[in-house]
Parts: C-alpha cells; structure tokens; sequence
C-alpha cells in the first residue's frame, strides 16, 4: 500500500465507483500475494480514495 499525494492521472475507485481526479489524494494498493508472484499483485493495484479505503472496503474486496 501506498499513500499518494497527488494522481497524475483519472482513477476510478473500486468501492464507490467515482473518479479520482488528477491532483487529488488517494491510496494504491496491490496484493503482495499474488497467484503468480508479486509482479503480477503490483500489475494488478487499484487506487482507492483514502476514505473508502479507511471504512474497511479494501478489506472486503480481499486486499
């Protein structure tokens, strides 16, 4: 996990699913157990808004 000041680009969270506008801070994470090795969890990381990270959803989407 990783807390990002700024996103260089659009996102869409995974928990909400509203954008993550350039400029705004937010929360990427990836699993750091994937089935075929840990390039393949940081291929697959998702950024979160801070706030739908912090109420737990991130865990309920198994990561």
């Amino acid at each position: 996990m990783q807390h990002l000041s700024a996103a260089t680009k659009t996102y869409v969270c995974p928990a909400c699913p509203a954008p993550i506008t350039v400029g705004s801070p937010h929360v990427v994470v990836w699993r750091s157990e994937a089935r075929f090795g840990l390039d393949q969890g940081v291929e697959s990381r998702r950024h979160w808004h801070p706030d739908c990270w912090n109420r737990d959803l991130g865990r309920q989407a198994g990561f």
